[in-house]
């Protein structure tokens, strides 16, 4: 997972996930995200967020699974997060 921490919002930015594709639908992009929302879960930061293609249904569906939500529509993405 690479991510940014935004501390004048109290933001965390995920910019990407990735899993070798061999690897895919084994659960381990689940057990990195939950991994990373617990290492944060008591910090100051109180969302996550991440775009997403609009184009990418696999990524949009996963991240909706793991409780995120659309904030925002920005053309061929969309803006999504998710409450701490």
């Amino acid at each position: 997972i690479a991510y940014y921490e935004n501390w004048q919002s109290n933001e965390l930015y995920i910019t990407l996930i990735a899993v070798r594709q061999e690897l895919q639908h084994h659960g381990l992009g689940s057990k990195l995200l939950l991994h990373f929302e617990q290492k944060y879960r008591d910090s100051q930061f109180r969302e996550i967020r991440l775009e997403v293609d609009k184009s990418n249904t696999k990524a949009y569906v996963f991240y909706l699974k793991h409780g995120f939500q659309e904030v925002e529509d920005r053309n061929q993405k969309l803006l999504m997060g998710k409450r701490l």
